[in-house]
């Protein structure tokens, strides 16, 4: 990925874009239909929703989405690989290039058509590498993308577009059981007071699972041969809320007057 990458346009229905983008749109529009929502009605409120925004502050470029996945590999490497940590398990400080172990050499690891400097310099830009010295050493496992920069929104594409792929794998295989994992756990009247600890021990918890998870899925990739065949496959969590319910008030009594 280059910074003068230019966006697709979506104008040519042919283009790979556009039919990536047709494919979205299509399975979510599926989901809503399958819940009851006529299409007229969908096609309509569709074309009104989109007459009221406001046109992208970033172009769109097809490749980020992967591009912000993949900046999360390299660090994967970093904090995985045996020669990337010391006896403490703590990622070694790296040169960025030069011969040998460095942060380009993890970033063609990650994905060989990585432009290696665009990949440090937007590590650096989002604080998930700091200097020491003229050495690199990484801030965070993952990387915390500033929600004014274009790679934010970027960074739920993938788990949406997985989510709906999921969806379809296990309503279109017509068994009881999900072929792939996919599962929730719903409350639908949680004490409001007691969703901030809620949060923080699903936050704890969660980011605990997914490093096990993302140091399994590494240790798969550094036993497969360069011949298999490989997928993307990604674990995503996330909570979501509904407003707080008003609690319902009593009806007041009235005293009966006095003769």
């Amino acid at each position: 990925m280059s910074r003068k990458s230019k966006s697709v346009p979506t104008s040519d229905p042919s283009s790979e874009e556009a039919l990536r983008l047709n494919r979205l749109m299509e399975k979510f529009a599926r989901v809503l239909v399958l819940n009851g929502y006529s299409p007229k009605y969908l096609a309509r409120e569709f074309s009104a929703i989109c007459a009221r925004l406001s046109e992208p502050r970033h172009p769109r470029e097809p490749h980020r989405p992967a591009f912000t996945a993949e900046l999360g590999h390299v660090l994967s490497h970093w904090y995985t690989d045996p020669l990337c940590v010391d006896a403490a398990g703590r990622p070694r400080p790296l040169p960025a290039n030069g011969r040998g172990l460095s942060v380009a050499d993890l970033v063609r690891r990650a994905n060989p058509r990585l432009d290696s400097e665009v990949a440090i310099a937007t590590l650096l830009q989002h604080k998930a590498l700091k200097r020491q010295g003229r050495l690199y050493v990484p801030t965070n496992r993952r990387v915390v993308f500033d929600p004014r920069d274009a790679a934010a929104p970027a960074r739920g594409f993938l788990p949406l577009e997985g989510l709906l792929d999921t969806l379809h794998r296990n309503w279109a295989s017509g068994r009881r059981a999900a072929e792939t994992l996919e599962a929730t756990a719903i409350n639908p009247a949680y004490p409001t007071r007691q969703l901030r600890a809620l949060k923080k021990h699903l936050k704890d918890r969660g980011l605990t699972f997914l490093t096990e998870v993302d140091s399994m899925m590494r240790r798969g990739e550094a036993r497969a041969t360069d011949s298999e065949p490989r997928s993307r496959i990604g674990v995503s969590l996330f909570v979501f809320e509904e407003g707080p319910e008003q609690p319902k008030r009593r009806p007041l009594r009235r005293r009966a007057r006095r003769p």
